[in-house]
């Protein structure tokens, strides 16, 4: 008998930020989740998660190619996190704001609320199915009496790989 073993070996790289942001209490706040390096991916399954001050209201797509898909879509909006599957049919190299979260901000929310991302392995892949590694930076939305609506200009951190 002659048995090969497959394995996935990591074959590029990919990093995602998670823009900060700056809210009233009551208000709405857009947070962008930002791709920063990219070699080359034609799939990601990526679980943002969010302070109980905050509920989900909806989610962008920023990506010109693919589909994305989000338990927001499917009124899934109690979970503690926001799931975005992204899916295209070949590689992108694509860099920037990959997808947009809305949030209610509740109206005794005080202070920094983080929002963090992360994934599983395997769920990062190329087109041809290998998967790659990918780099993580949270963000914060911090909460300011007067802030307006909470509809506020966001800030992306650089990271320098």
């Amino acid at each position: 008998w002659n048995v090969s073993l497959v394995s996935l070996l990591d074959t590029g790289n990919i990093g995602f930020e998670v823009g900060s942001a700056e809210a009233a209490p009551g208000g709405y706040v857009d947070v962008p989740v930002v791709i920063t390096e990219n070699t080359g991916v034609a799939t990601f399954n990526l679980k943002i998660s969010y302070d109980s001050a905050l509920t989900p209201v909806s989610i962008t797509s920023n990506l010109m190619e693919g589909s994305l898909t989000s338990n927001l879509q499917q009124g899934i909006v109690d979970a503690g996190y926001v799931t975005a599957y992204w899916v295209n049919p070949s590689d992108i190299t694509a860099t920037g704001n990959a997808f947009t979260i809305r949030f209610k901000v509740s109206e005794d929310a005080e202070g920094e609320l983080p929002v963090t991302i992360s994934c599983s392995d395997g769920d990062i892949c190329d087109q041809s199915f290998g998967n790659i590694d990918a780099s993580f930076s949270d963000g914060l939305v911090t909460i300011k009496d007067g802030a307006g609506n909470g509809d506020l200009a966001y800030t992306v951190n650089s990271i320098e790989v």
